[in-house]
């Protein structure tokens, strides 16, 4: 699972920056998308962390 939460921060991390060279619009979109992907990667890494920790 670890490996698939480091995969989804890059592909977050990629789509902001993507977000600033691209035109206004079309930025606009992909800077919204690339902060839902990092929120629901950070909630799936603190579950990870909460679930190993509990163990």
């Amino acid at each position: 699972m670890e490996n698939e939460i480091s995969k989804l921060y890059r592909i977050a991390a990629a789509i902001n920056l993507l977000s600033e060279i691209i035109s206004d619009e079309t930025g606009l979109l992909l800077s919204y998308l690339g902060e839902d992907i990092q929120e629901i990667t950070e909630s799936m890494d603190n579950r990870t962390d909460s679930t190993i920790t509990s163990q």
